[in-house]
């Protein structure tokens, strides 16, 4: 993330972490992720797929879309979409089931992004939909 003399990038993110929902933070990559893959340890990557890939998915996969966007209706679920926002997913988890294919979206892709980390390491198994419910909406007729 950063050198160990570049306090404010870590105070930073630490808080940004804290807003959406971290509270636990144990620590940093020193040297960035790039020394993480260079040390030989064992890592993966978040699955993605495009709108475009996404709206070719049989449907009785498209039923578990998850906006992770900061939203005022917190649970609630429209067009088959549920609405559980990043800051409040880790207290929604019984919400979720473990045996289907979660689509994450959000507005960017970065809330998706974190959400689907913090899915697959508690056993989930997700994907990001890059462009999010815009970009379905668009592509998908």
């Amino acid at each position: 993330l950063a050198e160990d003399d570049n306090i404010n990038i870590l105070k930073e993110a630490y808080w940004t972490a804290k807003r959406i929902g971290f509270d636990h933070i144990v620590g940093y990559l020193r040297g960035g992720i790039e020394s993480f893959i260079s040390s030989g340890k064992e890592w993966e990557c978040l699955r993605s797929m495009s709108a475009e890939n996404y709206c070719e998915v049989d449907e009785g996969m498209k039923v578990n879309i998850l906006n992770v966007e900061d939203v005022e209706d917190i649970g609630a679920e429209e067009n088959g979409v549920l609405k559980l926002p990043l800051k409040v997913l880790y207290k929604n988890l019984d919400l979720l089931d473990k045996s289907q294919l979660i689509h994450l979206v959000c507005n960017s892709g970065d809330t998706a992004t974190t959400a689907g980390s913090y899915l697959v390491n508690h056993g989930y198994e997700a994907v990001v939909i890059a462009g999010g419910m815009q970009a379905i909406k668009k592509v998908c007729k």
